[in-house]
């Protein structure tokens, strides 16, 4: 249902946020929300139990009973999570980047996130439209999208999902998530961007040229 990138896979008000965004564009939350026992899935839970008014609408179970995403996971992993994971650990060791920098961070967020956001993107598209075979496990057979928006040709029901009101959704997202600061670095690179015309990267390549370019005129004041 979502599939972002983000700084850190163990911030629970990021996972809460991507949660809100996904009760806002379906229209409604799940009957129950199941998840691992990470902190992340914290305020997420809280929120499912506000939504609901039952604190048994979520559960927490051990990672093992989620082994179908953790399959996933896998099948990502090798896909293609593992080429990114090489190419960042070679700029490392090519001294490119310098994890204890800030600055250096930061930039590699400005230049490789959209596109590594673009990426995500294409495999949930791949995933949410491929066929799922039958087989003798506990599988429904299917295209992932036809099975969530057309359930009644599948001989399932859409009855699972609770309409929730704007009101609701406005007040967990304004009470109970914390919104990111500000980042001057951010700003900062933005505006570099502009100054030296540099455009969104369409490959690793341009990500990288754009990524040293950036960082040659904040530590030198010009390309």
């Amino acid at each position: 249902m979502w599939l972002y990138v983000t700084r850190s896979n163990n911030q629970p008000n990021n996972v809460a946020a991507y949660y809100l965004d996904a009760i806002e564009g379906y229209g409604g939350c799940p009957v129950d929300l199941v998840t691992d026992l990470g902190t992340e899935n914290g305020i997420m839970a809280a929120i499912q139990s506000f939504f609901r008014d039952d604190p048994d609408s979520h559960r927490y179970v051990p990672s093992p009973r989620n082994q179908r995403i953790e399959a996933w996971w896998g099948f990502f992993r090798k896909s293609n999570s593992t080429w990114w994971i090489n190419f960042f650990k070679d700029m490392v060791e090519g001294r490119v980047v310098d994890l204890t920098s800030e600055l250096e961070m930061e930039c590699l967020w400005f230049c490789f996130s959209e596109l590594l956001q673009k990426v995500l993107d294409e495999v949930k598209e791949h995933w949410n439209t491929h066929r799922i075979r039958g087989s003798r496990h506990d599988t429904v057979k299917g295209r992932p999208d036809s099975l969530y928006y057309l359930p009644e040709l599948h001989g399932a029901t859409d009855q699972f999902l609770l309409p929730i009101t704007e009101v609701e959704s406005n007040y967990a997202r304004t009470h109970v998530v914390e919104s990111d600061a500000d980042n001057d670095y951010q700003e900062y690179f933005q505006y570099v961007s502009g100054i030296c015309g540099l455009g969104q990267p369409e490959d690793w390549r341009e990500a990288l040229e754009r990524y040293k370019i950036i960082l040659q005129f904040a530590y030198n004041g010009s390309t």
